[in-house]
């Protein structure tokens, strides 16, 4: 796997084996919606969690970091270039690839799941660090919107 900058207008689509995987569980994955955001936060989370791309003669097919992928092609202009990692498509398993795709849906839905409540949560941030430094990244946070609903 290497690093890579690439445009979002140049990856493609989803690759062939996480295409199913990526539609089922759309609707269940995102609690925080694309108009809750800021372009800061998406250009933050692209660098936390970066995209996982294979290079196919179809192009860049995405295999990890789906959240942050359907986010950024909300948010950012198509011509926007984020860092990715690249991987050897050859000398990765079928297996291996799934993989990378269920432990982006599954294990950071788990993970990254703080609070049984995350309206409560969120109010408890807002008053802990200031409101005013949670709005560069967020925009108004009530919703539960998914981001499936989109035009």
């Amino acid at each position: 796997m290497i690093t890579a900058s690439i445009k979002l207008s140049d990856i493609t689509d989803y690759h062939e084996e996480i295409k199913g995987l990526a539609s089922k569980t759309s609707s269940i994955m995102y609690l925080l919606g694309p108009n809750e955001c800021t372009e800061l936060l998406v250009k933050n989370l692209l660098i936390l969690h970066p995209l996982h791309l294979v290079k196919t003669e179809l192009g860049y097919l995405l295999i990890a970091g789906i959240r942050t992928f359907e986010m950024a092609k909300l948010l950012l202009k198509e011509d926007q270039v984020v860092n990715c990692c690249l991987h050897d498509l050859a000398a990765l398993s079928q297996p291996e690839l799934f993989n990378l795709a269920l432990a982006d849906i599954a294990g950071s839905l788990r993970l990254f799941n703080c609070a049984k409540n995350p309206e409560k949560q969120t109010k408890q941030l807002f008053e802990n660090i200031g409101h005013d430094k949670v709005k560069t990244l967020f925009k108004k946070l009530t919703s539960k919107q998914k981001i499936d609903v989109r035009n």
